[in-house]
Formats: C-alpha cells, sequence, structure tokens
C-alpha cells in the first residue's frame, strides 16, 4: 500500500512539472527571422513589440563572449546605451542613439546560463548556423 502511494506520488510530481512547465516559459519571438526585422530609426517600443518581450535573457540562455572578445566589459553601475535580448535562437544587442533610437545592432550566438540548460544541449545540440556571430 505504502509503496503504490509513493509511486502515484512521484508519477503524479513528473507529470505535474512537465505540464506546468510551459507555464514557467515566457513567449517571445526572438528568432533569427524577427532579429532580421531590427532596422535603424525604431525606438525601444517598436523592438519589443516586434521581439514580444521586455529586454532580458530568456530560455535559459545569456549572450555569448561577443564582448569579452572585443575586450570590452562595461561597468555595470553606468547607464548603457544598448540594450540585449537573448534566447536559444541567439542574441542581440541593440544600441540607441539620444532620440532613443536604434543606431545599430549585432546578433550573435547565446550561451547556457545554467546546468539543466547546458544538459540538454549535450542531449539535444543546437544546428552549427546558431552559434555563428555575424552583424547586420
Amino acid at each position: 500500500m505504502r509503496t503504490k502511494l509513493l509511486k502515484a506520488s512521484v508519477v503524479f510530481a513528473l507529470l505535474t512539472i512537465l505540464l506546468g512547465m510551459p507555464l514557467l516559459l515566457t513567449p517571445h519571438r526572438i528568432r533569427r527571422s524577427t532579429l532580421a526585422l531590427i532596422k535603424a530609426g525604431m525606438t525601444e517600443a517598436e523592438v519589443e513589440e516586434l521581439l514580444g518581450v521586455k529586454a532580458g535573457n530568456y530560455d535559459g540562455y545569456y549572450p555569448g563572449f561577443a564582448n569579452i572578445a572585443h575586450g570590452f566589459t562595461p561597468d555595470p553601475r553606468l547607464p548603457r546605451p544598448w540594450k540585449t535580448w537573448t534566447s536559444r535562437h541567439g542574441c542581440v544587442e541593440v544600441w540607441f542613439d539620444n532620440q532613443q533610437r536604434v543606431s545599430w545592432h549585432r546578433v550573435y550566438g547565446a550561451a547556457p546560463g545554467s546546468w539543466w540548460v547546458r544538459l540538454w544541449e549535450e542531449f539535444f545540440p543546437r544546428p552549427k548556423d546558431a552559434l555563428l556571430h555575424f552583424q547586420f
């Protein structure tokens, strides 16, 4: 009796996690096809509307090592003239001018930020072109 209850509770917990996980993920449109639509002169609100979310890291991914590779490590206390949107499909860094409009942007790869995302990529690797760095 006790083992049946234990088995049932484990199955219930796994089903709850499996079915509840999509509710925890934020829906976004941070994909290569939408990143290509970002144009100079757009406002931040237009970029947010295009990508579906505010600037940030989604899907457990963080920006790749492009800033470190270029020798650029900003002081986190200073205001940043750019914002970054990151997902498993890549990362876009959007720089704004004095009128708060897009002056330029750059797209590059994203890196897994947690152990479970790294484990997921071990079993289900992303396509090779998803890791390429390029600029519009």
